[in-house]
């Protein structure tokens, strides 16, 4: 089986387990993916959102949350994002036919989403709010309009934030049919908290020079715009493994981290 199903088939997987609310009726532990705990359907936790009411309620509670995403983070690196999450998955969809693999100008807005992380946290402990869910476009597709459907009239068409959501939302289809991944490469602060680990985390990709026929096809393929000839442990290497399979000398592939011995 190609790895390619293998991702899909795990991409399938987890949002039929994050649409599990009605039936198991638990939704309290964040994992390591954007998908709104408003959701009706919604089995877990937004580790944004659950990140910005610990810091509103209760700073000390943040450190579970941390610890979560730093448990997955520290084992696979990004890998959710290129193999669980499912907003991963609908810019892999809706983004096929996307113009730009890669913008060389807009490589430094790529620290957009450090500094997303840290503003969201600071403005939510500082105004009592959860900034970042109050704007949300992924809360919007994945919380607000599933609501709608089968609430009718618990949300007010009408207010601001409703306004607003629908031109980000517009802004984020834009965004992703415009650059592959694009999303994920600027904005999204999930993957800028994980990208943390991705030098350390225990599941890595491996290059092996003598094996490479040097036909950069590894470069094409790379959904994060990385060459992965020489940056298998980039912070914006998302796992995902499309390198991995696309290598026809088998130069690349995934492997536990050794530990470091002088």
């Amino acid at each position: 089986m190609k790895l390619r199903t293998y991702r899909i088939t795990m991409q399938f997987l987890i949002f039929v387990s994050l649409n599990l609310g009605l039936i198991i009726s638990f939704h309290g532990f964040p994992l390591p993916v954007f998908y709104c705990h408003a959701c009706p359907f919604a089995t877990a936790l937004c580790p944004l959102g659950a990140m910005e009411y610990a810091v509103i309620v209760s700073p000390i509670l943040i450190l579970y949350i941390f610890g979560v995403l730093s448990l997955f983070g520290g084992t696979f690196g990004r890998a959710t994002c290129g193999w669980a999450c499912p907003i991963g998955a609908l810019q892999d969809l809706i983004g096929k036919k996307a113009k730009y693999r890669d913008v060389k100008k807009l490589r430094p807005f790529r620290y957009v989403k450090y500094i997303l992380l840290v503003l969201t946290l600071i403005l939510s402990y500082l105004l009592s709010e959860k900034v970042f869910c109050d704007y949300c476009p992924i809360g919007f597709l994945t919380g607000t309009i599933p609501t709608l459907i089968i609430m009718p009239g618990f949300v007010e068409p009408l207010e601001p934030f409703f306004i607003i959501k629908i031109i980000l939302t517009f802004g984020f289809f834009i965004l992703v049919l415009s650059i592959v991944r694009g999303w994920c490469k600027y904005i999204c602060p999930i993957g800028a908290q994980l990208s943390l680990f991705n030098k350390i985390s225990l599941v890595k990709i491996t290059y092996d020079e003598s094996k490479c026929s040097f036909c950069y096809m590894c470069r094409r393929v790379c959904p994060m715009g990385i060459d992965p000839m020489r940056e298998t442990d980039s912070p914006e290497c998302i796992r995902c493994g499309r390198c991995v399979e696309i290598c026809p000398q088998k130069a690349l592939k995934f492997e536990l981290r050794k530990p470091y011995v002088r």
